[in-house]
């Protein structure tokens, strides 16, 4: 299949690198989580169900090693959001002693527009705090409405957001220590999304 790379200052963007069956196979796994699975209750009423990477790497691995090289997978995740997610890292969320690595993100639906922001800023911890600088980044007017539901604390100490829509299919990457985000989908209509997620590590040596 056709596949489009987009390698932007703190992300990686590539297109179309699941096909419509592989996309329909994780969405109605997640379906059936939602229905019969407990999810991680740190996240509602945004739902996390943890898969054993060992199901699915055989259809993922390639994808991911060709853009990060070699790593391990200590963290796998379907999710439905249907609240967005304000700016955080993601250098401690999966239970591993390892050196974090990337984050991957497989969107696999959403009922209207929907994006994932990164930002140049990295940190270890999970949201700004108080020795994060003041960047004094000056957001346009379509950015603004993107991180309306952004506390202004944590959006005066981020800057530079690159912006990928989502689209089923796609994967978009980035390190676990920059800070990222969704949009403020719910502005737009939009009501779920689906995603399936890896949270990597440096391959062991």
């Amino acid at each position: 299949m056709h596949q489009i790379i987009k390698c932007m200052t703190h992300l990686l963007h590539k297109k179309n690198v699941l096909s419509l069956k592989q996309v329909s196979q994780f969405k109605n796994i997640l379906s059936s989580f939602v229905k019969n699975k407990e999810p991680s209750e740190i996240l509602l009423p945004n739902l996390q169900y943890g898969v054993d990477y060992k199901h699915v790497r055989e259809q993922l691995h390639h994808i991911v090693f060709d853009s990060i090289g070699p790593h391990d997978v200590p963290g796998c995740f379907l999710q439905r959001s249907v609240k967005p997610h304000a700016i955080h890292s993601d250098y401690h969320t999966s239970p591993s002693v390892k050196e974090p690595y990337f984050a991957i993100l497989f969107p696999l639906y959403c009922d209207g527009p929907a994006h994932t922001m990164v930002f140049a800023e990295a940190s270890k911890e999970a949201t700004p705090g108080e020795k994060d600088p003041v960047t004094g980044y000056s957001f346009d007017q379509s950015q603004q409405k993107m991180l309306s539901h952004v506390k202004k604390y944590s959006l005066d100490r981020v800057s530079q957001p690159q912006t990928i829509m989502w689209q089923p299919g796609d994967v978009i990457m980035w390190k676990r220590e920059n800070f990222h985000c969704s949009d403020n989908f719910v502005l737009n209509g939009t009501t779920v999304k689906d995603s399936l997620v890896l949270f990597t590590t440096m391959e062991s040596s």
